[in-house]
């Protein structure tokens, strides 16, 4: 499959570079402005007292909750305010931290990594469907989902019992710091900003490389019935941005029952994220020795129960 897109693109000149200049054009003007500086904050936050902070104030109403140990509150508040793919970035720093364990952290993977307030609101809601009502509705149904599905899948990552010590750094396969070490403010920020360009530097390469893969997709589509429904789907299930332009041009483009369906795929793949999100917090599980096996079945189950939600709410005037 791979050889033969890469000859489709060799015998279509045209796909590849109008894709990376659209998607470098976005990487640009939308995703490094908005995220970068969120990456970095992250991880001063974790690299500093935020995650000891968050454990003493809420950590013991989320450790019952959830089963999570107090400092994956830090996590879970970073993904709902910054975005994809700082909540679960920041899972993954207090694991490599010793600060929760494997199980922990896949879990709180799945909790945090969610689209942000700034994307959903202002970008989904005010620019693409010109209702910043709608883009507040579609954030907090997706927060809603969340965890609904995580409590929901919880008993796939934690047993039903107290949570345990804190791990053995020792016997993991991950890096190993000094959690009681007191780090200078220049030592803080100058892993934070080299952590934060080699994170964004992945998320645009995703970003590029899937924009690339659905034009070439797209490209290849014959005009048939069902043709925008049918690349609405594709665009919904592997990337965030192109998933939410594509439903809200299908919601636009005929009569009230396709505005409806528009919408009900948009608070579906609002709470997914996209095949591109969740390769983006992969690549940064690797480094941690880290497979994310049962973090797709709580993403997916909250991306059903957006959907009903968003079935619900379909015939309110939004």
């Amino acid at each position: 499959l791979t050889a033969a897109f890469c000859a489709y693109l060799l015998l279509h000149p045209h796909i590849s570079p109008e894709a990376v200049r659209n998607s470098l054009n976005f990487c640009l003007t939308t995703l490094i402005p908005s995220l970068f500086p969120m990456m970095v904050a992250g991880e001063i936050l974790i690299l500093s007292s935020f995650g000891a902070i968050c454990a003493k104030s809420v950590g013991g109403a989320f450790s019952r909750i959830f089963g999570i140990r107090g400092e994956g509150a830090a996590a879970f508040a970073l993904g709902c305010v910054c975005g994809y793919p700082v909540g679960g970035k920041t899972a993954l720093s207090l694991y490599g931290e010793g600060k929760i364990e494997r199980s922990e952290c896949e879990f709180l993977c799945a909790l945090s990594n969610n689209a942000g307030p700034g994307f959903v609101i202002a970008g989904i809601g005010g620019v693409m469907w010109g209702n910043v009502g709608f883009g507040v509705i579609l954030y907090v149904t997706e927060l809603i989902s969340a965890v609904l599905a995580g409590l929901l899948l919880k008993p796939l990552f934690i047993k039903n019992k107290p949570a345990p010590p804190a791990p053995d750094k020792t016997k993991e396969n991950i890096p190993v710091y000094d959690a009681e070490k007191r780090r200078s403010l220049s030592e803080i920020f100058s892993v934070s900003v080299a952590s934060g360009v080699t994170s964004i530097l992945k998320v645009c390469g995703f970003v590029v490389l899937f924009e690339i893969l659905l034009t070439g997709i797209f490209s290849m589509i014959p005009d048939i019935p069902g043709k925008d429904l049918l690349t609405c789907i594709i665009a919904a299930v592997s990337e965030i941005t192109s998933g939410a332009v594509n439903a809200n041009t299908f919601a636009l483009s005929g009569a009230n029952s396709t505005l409806i369906f528009g919408r009900i795929i948009t608070f579906a793949r609002v709470s997914w994220g996209g095949l591109s999100a969740h390769m983006q917090l992969n690549a940064f599980a690797s480094e941690k020795k880290l497979i994310l096996k049962k973090y797709y079945l709580v993403k997916a189950a909250s991306a059903a129960i957006s959907a009903v939600i968003g079935c619900i709410l379909s015939i309110l005037p939004l």
